[in-house]
């Protein structure tokens, strides 16, 4: 129905079936012969096999490995309407169906597209491209449509939220995952790759790969953490290979993780704690703290893992070059980054309103403005599968200083100063976290005593500004 007719509520199904002119509202013999023909049609290229496994290419290339990573039917059925009809009727070469549907499934099931009035939502989907023949003009069309919904506010504050969930069929744990998969990271504690583990064709009794708590429930509930809701919480889990499963058993992080850590080199287990969102120093930390930063850590890296379908990427090589402390750092720093630009856009326009951009243009000065908006046609242009394609601001791309002397410009401090002491205070928070996130840009090694720093300042003003 959706290939034929661009339909997703099957009530629809009998009217169109029974032959009514959508536009005269007449039933009609010859209209009801033609509307069974194009179904005939539909379903032989919907039932066609070689079109089924090209799809189903689209979800291993997006790191959904097994039916075990599914979360959703709808939202595989739907994005595989979507796939043909960016093949049959918009002619999509291959290559390139296959990245933007691998990224529409991503997104379809990590946001839970489809999970409320999913009829209602897919037909309005289909409304955006059954009028298109051209390419170009599906692929920009999914790409908005992702864009609309995966702000900034989306990958720093709502995911995070999402996170924080003891359901082991979450969308954003399957997600999680499935970056681990295509990045090719290694399973937790072992030398094996977490794809590897995860092929559907090993099938054995005792599954090959399994979740582990890292911090052990006994030993929580002897601390006095005792609801299972927060035990059981998904940034509490990481998979391992199950022997090791057994073998920790009931010891807590602080007696079995340097028990573990002579198995590996200094760069495989930093690689090892990068893929798996672990923070700094993470089995000495207070549980409470551990769950808040690792949901911000495996956050960032979906986010990553998602960018990485937009085009050939090396994004898998680049998350093995520096040092545990100094990768984990850098993803806390864009982290910070990102949740202050979408404090700063939202305090703008809740107090400026129609003169928000205005005021930033003054504030900012028509030289940064203009490179700002520089920056931003050739990002678009360089990047055109980036998911802010198209929906981006200029404010998408300042950087931190220009973020702070916004926030303390004028009457726009108003609106941010029951947030610190004062301005000294903002300004102490990011000098420590500027001069670690130009070294970074600059692929500059930075002291450790520095990343520190910067760890804690990105701490505080992550909590600073949830509370606006």
């Amino acid at each position: 129905m959706a290939l034929a007719f661009h339909r997703a509520r099957l009530k629809a199904v009998y009217q169109v079936l029974r032959g009514k002119d959508v536009e005269t509202g007449q039933f009609s013999q010859q209209l009801r012969e033609a509307q069974f023909d194009r179904l005939r049609t539909a379903q032989a290229s919907a039932l066609d096999l070689t079109h089924w496994h090209r799809f189903m290419a689209c979800l291993v290339g997006a790191g959904f490995r097994s039916d075990e990573m599914i979360s959703s039917q709808t939202a595989l059925l739907y994005s595989y309407s979507l796939y043909l009809l960016g093949k049959l009727q918009c002619h999509v070469e291959d290559h390139v169906l296959q990245r933007a549907i691998a990224r529409f499934f991503f997104f379809a099931t990590l946001t839970g597209r489809y999970t409320s009035s999913p009829e209602s939502i897919f037909e309005a989907d289909l409304n955006r491209v059954k009028d298109l023949r051209e390419p170009a003009q599906f692929v920009e069309a999914l790409e908005k449509l992702m864009a609309n919904a995966l702000t900034s506010d989306f990958w720093t504050i709502t995911l995070p939220a999402q996170l924080e969930t003891s359901s082991a069929r979450s969308p954003a744990v399957y997600a999680f995952y499935a970056v681990q998969n295509r990045l090719g990271a290694p399973v937790l504690f072992s030398d094996k790759r977490v794809g590897d583990l995860l092929d559907p064709a090993l099938r054995a009794p005792r599954s090959a790969l399994e979740r582990h708590h890292l911090f052990q429930r006994a030993h929580l509930e002897k601390s006095g953490v005792k609801d299972l809701k927060v035990i059981n919480q998904a940034a509490n889990f990481a998979l391992v290979e199950w022997p090791d499963n057994a073998n920790i058993s009931k010891s807590p992080p602080p007696k079995y993780v340097p028990e573990l850590k002579p198995r590996f080199s200094d760069a495989a287990w930093e690689r090892m704690h990068a893929f798996h969102a672990l923070p700094l120093g993470w089995e000495q930390m207070p549980y409470l703290e551990f769950l808040q930063q690792r949901r911000v850590l495996m956050a960032a890296l979906i986010r990553r893992g998602f960018d990485a379908l937009g085009g050939p990427t090396d994004d898998a090589d680049a998350m093995s070059h520096g040092t545990v402390d100094e990768k984990l750092v850098w993803s806390l720093v864009e982290s910070t980054e990102l949740a202050l630009r979408a404090l700063v856009t939202r305090k703008f326009d809740e107090r400026f309103g129609a003169r928000a951009t205005d005021t930033i243009r003054k504030v900012l000065g028509e030289e940064a403005w203009t490179a700002l908006e520089r920056n931003r046609e050739k990002h678009l242009k360089q990047y055109p599968l980036s998911p802010q394609a198209g929906a981006t601001t200029v404010l998408d791309y300042t950087y931190l200083g220009q973020l702070t002397q916004l926030m303390m410009c004028g009457e726009a401090w108003e609106a941010f100063r029951g947030f610190f002491k004062d301005k000294r205070q903002l300004e102490d928070i990011v000098k420590g976290i500027t001069a670690v996130r130009n070294d970074r840009a600059h692929f500059r090694a930075v002291p450790t005593r520095e990343l520190e720093r910067c760890k804690l300042a990105c701490e505080d003003l992550l909590a600073l500004v949830a509370k606006a």
